[in-house]
């Protein structure tokens, strides 16, 4: 393949030797530039060594390759004309990104990138001088071959150079940059804090390797990249990767194929080079194949011996807790009123108690099976899944309000809805049992639903967990946090007169107390309607709640004998046609809507979420704060209000020059959800921290607080957190 590209590139090379043809849609000039940079500007006179670059800039959208080029392109290959005082010469490759496009792999770089080049001096105290010619190929919708001449003057620094500049060597102006690609040059397995644990695999027909690599700290998003010998023709497939122990455990699994296996069918006899890439880390190993593989080696045996249940259990047991602590979160206000209704409801009779209960637990239950199939479904459609990520949709939250002012409704005695027939005569002859299953049983879904836009510690763990295993995990997991959240239900039905401590006895006050209740379900449904100003037009989010309150005027109305012969469901279908004159907007992709550049808040500048500078950032030695957020978060504005927005943390992100990146979620946003997904996260809100000690990043809980905060950035940064 990459035999015809070079053809093909060259073919057009010679047909336009400046790129001229600009009529055509080719580049009117070469969409590169390059040359050779130093460390420093002059060489000390008793110096045997020198740190130099290749470094190729490249415009937007083209590419240059790696030493392995991949299914298609040529690696950058020198031809040195004069090498004046140079004993030996040394080209490392910095990691390099996977790109796939129709099909095929090629493994290269974009924007820019140095290779770093160490020159042994043959003499001490004599200038060094590069001379020759780079050829390499660049691509964007064509390839295109590119020679260039390069040429390096590096003069050794005299008396006066050193008095000048206070006895040192003064640095280059590329220093930095070059000090920077330097960084990214896997290192060898003694000096990496990735280990390789083992590699086994098939080594007959079908060719497969399975490579288990450990790090010290955890994976954010692994790659392989795999060679084989220069003079074999080899080829090896997207690795698959698996995560385990907490994201320190990276298992690859990677087809491999070519002539060179079947000249020689036996996999053990290629000498390969394996090269593991992390965001921070990086590992090189070139060894004899011999010397690395265990025959068919399973993968559970090289992981180790260990109880799966063991590990297994904690996560259950931390859905468990998550579940239950998600009763205390900010988001408790509307589903405390529920929890009051249920006990209100079921007074004094201890059976009406435990079975009301028990049908609010039925309901939680219900509905995180249904967030579980919910889960599955989308995830066999390709589409990113998460914890509240349902709120990210204007057609649920519109639909949330108009449930939520039905529900508000029938708390004030607007009207009463009746079971549908099988459900009536399953319970026929007590019109206790009817409100009892109805209010019950929907309180318990409606609980869970407004639970879902907060986060609390040990959810993400387990949400983590799920999402990221099969079928079975998602569904007992999410079970589990059921079973969690339900729990203050099933200690009231266990213990029915518990309710007794609660309220005082049923009375008159009951009704004034339904009422009340009816107040922080009204406040919710203006929350809800807060959520949709960035998502709806002006016109739109108008009509919709003015059908909310001609709805709720109306059931009023019914409810003091006007417009008795107009049935609810009527006057319900009659606000749902004025609904669907807004459908549109409701049914219009959320990722449509602009997202927020930047903001300033307390006196923190929040800048765009950029994964992709992260890394420089902290190889510039700055700390790099990112907060990943969305509007129906309350457990994110709680963040904000007592510790994000605080002085104290304010004061420590400008004294420090912390860079502090936010990104938004509020809307459906593919790439920060893969990002979050690489940490096992799958929902809002997400705080981390990298830094020069913690390049790894540092994960930080739910629920922020400001020691929490300081000392996690002391921990990351170089300087003191106060």
């Amino acid at each position: 393949m990459y035999q015809i590209v070079l053809l093909a590139g060259t073919l057009l090379a010679t047909l336009t030797p400046s790129f001229v043809l600009s009529e055509s849609g080719l580049p009117s000039r070469n969409p590169s530039h390059i040359r050779l940079i130093a460390e420093t500007a002059l060489i000390e006179k008793d110096k045997k060594t020198l740190r130099a670059g290749l470094q190729i800039q490249l415009d937007k959208d083209w590419k240059t390759y790696w030493r392995d080029p991949g299914d298609a392109g040529l690696p950058i290959q020198f031809t040195w004309r004069e090498q004046k005082n140079v004993a030996n010469l040394n080209v490392l490759w910095p990691a390099p990104t996977r790109f796939v496009e129709f099909g095929l792999q090629s493994i290269g770089y974009e924007k820019e990138v140095v290779l770093p080049i160490d020159v042994t001096l043959a003499e001490a105290g004599q200038d060094v001088i590069l001379r020759g010619t780079v050829d390499y190929l660049v691509c964007k919708d064509i390839c295109l071959p590119v020679q260039e001449d390069v040429s390096l003057h590096i003069s050794v620094a005299t008396e006066e150079d050193m008095a000048r500049n206070a006895g040192v060597v003064p640095s280059s102006a590329n220093a930095a940059t070059l000090a920077r690609y330097r960084s990214q040059v896997p290192l060898t397995e003694k000096a990496s804090p990735i280990k390789l644990r083992s590699v086994g695999g098939s080594y007959q027909e079908p060719w497969r390797l399975r490579v288990v690599a450990h790090s010290e700290h955890p994976f954010v998003a692994p790659d392989l990249f795999l060679e084989g010998e220069k003079s074999q023709d080899l080829w090896f497939s997207k690795p698959k990767v698996t995560m385990r122990e907490g994201n320190r455990l990276a298992v690859f699994s990677v087809d491999v194929g070519g002539q060179a296996l079947v000249d020689n069918p036996n996999l053990r006899a290629h000498q390969l080079r394996l090269t593991v890439v992390d965001s921070y880390q990086s590992l090189d190993v070139y060894r004899k194949a011999d010397g690395y593989y265990a025959v068919s080696v399973d993968v559970d045996d090289v992981i180790g011996t260990s109880n799966p249940w063991t590990s297994y259990g904690w996560i259950l047991l931390f859905a468990l807790l998550g579940g239950l602590i998600l009763n205390f979160m900010p988001c408790v206000l509307p589903v405390l009123s529920i929890k009051l209704l249920g006990v209100a409801t079921a007074g004094e009779d201890k059976t009406l108690v435990r079975e009301g209960f028990l049908f609010s637990v039925a309901g939680i239950l219900f509905c995180f099976l249904l967030f579980a199939l919910g889960v599955l479904l989308l995830r066999q459609l390709g589409v990113s899944v998460g914890w509240g990520l349902h709120f990210q949709q204007p057609l649920f939250i519109a639909a949330m309000a108009l449930l939520m002012t039905l529900f508000a409704g029938n708390l004030l005695g607007f009207f009463e809805l009746r079971l549908p027939g099988a459900l009536s005569r399953l319970w026929q002859g007590d019109g206790k049992r009817h409100n009892l299953f109805y209010e019950n049983f929907s309180s318990g879904i409606l609980a869970t639903l407004l639970a879902t836009p907060c986060s609390a510690p040990f959810l993400g763990t387990a949400v983590g967990f799920a999402l990221s295993g099969d079928s079975f995990d998602i569904v007992l997991v999410f079970m589990v946090l059921g079973l969690g959240f339900s729990l203050p239900w099933l200690v009231v039905a266990a213990f029915p007169g518990s309710g007794g401590f609660i309220l005082p006895k049923p009375g008159p006050w009951m009704q004034t107390f339904r009422k009340a209740l009816s107040l922080p379900l009204l406040a919710t449904v203006i929350w809800l309607l807060s959520l949709l100003i960035d998502t709806l037009s002006i016109e739109s989010l108008v009509i919709f709640s003015t059908s909310l309150v001609v709805l709720f005027v109306l059931l009023f109305a019914r409810s003091k004998g006007v417009a008795t012969r107009l049935p609810t469901g009527v006057l319900t279908t009659g606000v749902l046609i004025v609904m669907a004159l807004v459908q549109w907007d409701f049914f219009k992709d959320p990722t449509a809507v602009a997202q927020p550049t930047s903001t300033r808040q307390a006196g923190i500048d929040w800048h765009p979420f950029a994964p992709e500078k992260i890394r420089h950032h902290v190889q510039n030695g700055k700390v790099v704060f990112v907060d990943i957020t969305a509007d129906w978060c309350i457990t994110c504005q709680v963040n904000k209000l007592f510790v994000l927005d605080k002085e104290p943390i304010v004061r420590l992100f400008v004294k420090e020059a912390i860079e502090a990146q936010q990104g938004d979620l509020t809307r459906p946003d593919n790439d920060i959800a893969t990002w979050m997904a690489a940490f096992g996260r799958y929902g809002v809100p997400f705080n981390v921290i990298f830094g020069p000690k913690r390049p790894e990043g540092i994960v930080l809980p739910e629920l922020l607080s400001i020691e929490g905060v300081q000392e996690s950035l002391k921990l990351a940064g170089e300087g003191q957190a106060q």
